[in-house]
């Protein structure tokens, strides 16, 4: 599995021959036409709208996520706001505001500068970024 991504191999086995099929997840289906940057952040986006059926994803206890794969899009030396980017896609206020009223505090942690390399909103949290997403969406209206 790779980043949701689940492929299943069935196998029929017909009088003289062996076919195979791989069916995949609906994700893959749903993103067919992202880039795979654009695939790898729609991925992380899903699984926050997705909270309510399968609960907090475990990545948004990382702060380094960004440092962690810091090898997708420009480079090691120039990582990409993956974070950032992810909450951007994020449409569901219920799971925002479940991030924000998260009384463990584990969201409010903030990332820590690697190597002297500076990743855009490195001084924004978990919790923070659903904030600012909360408020753009006007969820409060809702």
């Amino acid at each position: 599995m790779f980043l949701g991504l689940k492929a299943i191999c069935q196998t029929s086995n017909t009088n003289d021959s062996n076919l195979t099929k791989v069916v995949l997840d609906s994700l893959f289906l749903k993103h067919v036409s992202e880039s795979p940057l654009e695939f790898f952040v729609s991925t992380y986006a899903d699984s926050i709208d997705n909270m309510k059926t399968i609960g907090i994803p475990i990545f948004l206890d990382n702060t380094q996520f960004d440092y962690q794969y810091s090898q997708i899009g420009r480079g090691v030396d120039n990582p990409l706001p993956l974070r950032k980017m992810i909450f951007d896609k994020v449409k569901n206020c219920a799971a925002l505001k479940r991030i924000m009223e998260d009384s463990s505090g584990i969201y409010r942690k903030k990332p820590v500068m690697e190597h002297d390399i500076h990743v855009d909103y490195l001084n924004f949290s978990f919790f923070d970024l659903a904030a600012k997403r909360y408020s753009k969406l006007h969820c409060a209206l809702d």
